[in-house]
């Protein structure tokens, strides 16, 4: 039989083997925990890379955009100064009045109705870089925008 010194050393090592299983399933607890948070750590900056590289994306594709237009807008006005300094373009603008209107009425209503003031070539050239810069205020503002509008979704 058991005496009562075997029965005290069997209840501690009992105790023992109880306070060593409890204690190791609070520490596996404790390693499954930290592995799950560092899981959704892991988790949380994939996502954030995703949103990273699909706003890097949507940036790179409306520079892209914003550029095509601009070499557009140069295109379009390197023709128009082209037309107008060889003489193939002339800018005039409607009369309603003129210096030396002829005397009669009717001859003079006729002019004022159908009449233009022809542009000099300087001062075209001034107002297609004035529409030149305003188009490029335009295509900077809209691609702010459109960059804008691809974040906010």
């Amino acid at each position: 039989m058991l005496d009562l010194r075997n029965l005290f050393l069997l209840m501690i090592l009992i105790g023992l083997i109880c306070f060593g299983s409890y204690t190791k399933g609070w520490h596996d607890s404790d390693k499954r925990a930290a592995q799950n948070i560092a899981n959704l750590q892991i988790e949380a900056l994939d996502r954030v890379r995703k949103v990273e590289k699909a706003n890097d994306l949507a940036v790179e594709n409306v520079i892209s955009q914003y550029e095509h237009q601009i070499q557009s807008i140069n295109e379009k006005v390197k023709n128009l100064r082209y037309s107008l300094s060889t003489g193939n373009l002339r800018l005039s603008i409607p009369a309603t009045y003129c210096d030396n209107m002829p005397s009669s009425t009717t001859i003079a209503t006729a002019v004022v109705e159908k009449g233009r003031c022809q542009i000099d070539r300087e001062a075209a050239a001034t107002l297609i870089d004035i529409a030149r810069q305003g188009d490029q205020a335009i295509e900077r503002a809209n691609a702010l925008i459109e960059f804008y509008e691809g974040i906010r979704k």
